[in-house]
């Protein structure tokens, strides 16, 4: 579902950029990572973004990134800068980064730019929207860029609420994926 959007809209030479509201372990977390991390290590240069909502959830989010990495057939691997708890990035010439945060602090993706991005559990950001308009300002709109929001819901008065609302309405450049 997640991946199909996506394939379409890169295809149709599209910003690729879904809002998932999901249930706990459907697996869309994973999904958003394997398609990050795909769009990021095979291409050179790309500088990719995890962010979660609490620390505990940032770790096992970025655990999946380095599994994928860890899995991958050993001539198939490029040579790493970094590989540590929240930064995975490939020596020069490919030059990609995968860094994984906690949305803690509000300036969170103001100044890097970004490529693509994994947004997690987005509705129990702090000021989700300050951080959000940090975040997607750092993204060009170029058909070779992903953002992927995906979260749980918590309630009516809530960012995701009034963002999903827009997003139907296509207000908000992204396409909207319910995943029961």
């Amino acid at each position: 579902l997640v991946t199909g959007t996506l394939e379409r809209q890169r295809a149709a030479g599209q910003p690729m950029r879904v809002l998932v509201l999901k249930t706990r372990r459907g697996g869309i977390s994973t999904v958003s990572a394997e398609w990050v991390f795909h769009h990021t290590y095979w291409r050179d240069r790309q500088h990719a973004l995890v962010l979660t909502n609490h620390q505990d959830t940032t770790d096992a989010l970025y655990n999946i990134y380095q599994t994928l990495y860890a899995e991958l057939p050993v001539d198939l691997r490029a040579p790493l800068e970094r590989n540590n708890a929240r930064r995975i990035e490939t020596v020069s010439p490919y030059g990609s980064s995968i860094v994984a945060l906690t949305a803690g602090f509000q300036d969170v993706g103001r100044g890097p730019t970004l490529h693509h991005v994994h947004l997690s559990e987005a509705d129990y950001y702090p000021d989700a929207p300050r951080v959000l308009d940090g975040v997607l300002n750092a993204v060009h709109l170029g058909s070779d860029t992903t953002v992927i929001i995906e979260s749980t819901a918590s309630g009516a008065d809530r960012w995701l609420h009034h963002f999903w609302r827009e997003t139907k309405r296509g207000k908000t450049g992204f396409v909207p994926i319910f995943s029961p």
